[in-house]
């Protein structure tokens, strides 16, 4: 797939019906090498917190209600998702995960 430069589109999605209404043939390799890093990030942080809690608090619960994430998208044709922004709904607070452990410059 051909990079894009300039015209790179950013998306927060929330749902399905948003990612369906984005993605399409040309984008939809990238896409998904993205939405797979950002899904592990989300999933090692739920069984971080999960061990975190106290004895019990997360038990039975949706990961949903775990920690909340969102996935924001950038259309530019490369796979280089720099980070994470989650939040523990629990406590409310916001962590920025950063990929390799480095802040983007």
């Amino acid at each position: 797939m051909e990079k894009k430069k300039n015209n790179s589109k950013k998306y927060k999605l929330d749902t399905l019906q948003q990612m369906m209404n984005v993605v399409n043939k040309d984008n939809l390799d990238c896409f998904i090498a993205d939405f797979k890093s950002w899904f592990e990030i989300y999933l090692d942080q739920v069984n971080l917190l999960k061990e975190l809690l106290p004895k019990g608090v997360a038990d039975g619960l949706p990961n949903s209600e775990i920690v909340n994430c969102e996935f924001i998208w950038v259309d530019d044709g490369k796979n280089d998702l720099l980070h994470a922004t989650i939040q523990n709904p629990i406590t409310g607070e916001i962590t920025d995960i950063y990929i390799n452990g480095k802040e983007k410059q």
